[in-house]
C-alpha cells in the first residue's frame, strides 16, 4: 500500500489519543484512536486497535480496526477484522472474509465535503474527475 518513494508517513502510536482537524501531505498508518476530520491526500491504513471517528477524506483507505463516520475515498478496503461504520463514498470496495460494513455507501458528492474544498485544492480535482468519470490517477499523479 505505502510506496517506497512515499514523501511522508504519518503513524499514530497505539495508545494516543487524538482530536481535531488533520490535515497529512502523505501516507498515514493509525494504530491509535482519532477524532475529527481528517483529510490526506495520500492513503490512510487503521490497522487493529486503530480507531478513526469522524469524516476522512484520503485515497485509498485499508481498514483492519475501526472507522466510524463518513469516508470519501477512491479504493476502500475492510480487511477481516475491520469494520466501517457510516456513510461510505468511493469507486471500488472490496470486504475480506468477516469484515463487517454497517451503513450505506452513497453515489452523490457528500454535503461535508465542501468543509475539505476550502483547505485542499486536490479535492476539488478529484471529485470533479470522479462525477465526470474520468481516471482521478491522473490527478494524483500530476498534484
Amino acid at each position: 500500500m505505502f510506496k517506497k518513494n512515499s514523501p511522508q508517513l504519518t503513524f499514530i502510536a497505539h495508545g494516543s489519543h487524538i482530536k481535531g482537524k488533520f490535515r497529512f501531505d502523505g501516507d498515514v498508518l493509525l494504530a491509535g484512536h482519532l477524532d475529527g476530520q481528517i483529510n490526506s491526500k495520500a492513503n490512510v491504513v487503521i490497522e487493529k486497535k486503530g480507531y478513526i471517528k469522524g469524516k476522512l477524506f484520503c485515497i485509498d483507505l485499508q481498514v483492519s480496526g475501526h472507522f466510524q463516520g463518513s469516508v470519501s475515498c477512491q479504493r476502500l478496503i475492510i480487511h477481516n477484522d475491520g469494520t466501517v461504520e457510516g456513510e461510505v463514498w468511493c469507486e471500488h470496495m472490496e470486504i475480506y472474509d468477516q469484515g463487517q460494513f454497517v451503513g450505506v455507501r452513497v453515489k452523490e458528492t457528500p454535503s461535508w465535503l465542501a468543509e475539505f474544498r476550502q483547505d485542499n485544492e486536490l479535492v476539488d480535482k478529484i471529485s470533479s474527475k470522479k462525477s465526470k468519470g474520468d481516471d482521478v490517477d491522473g490527478v494524483l499523479m500530476n498534484s
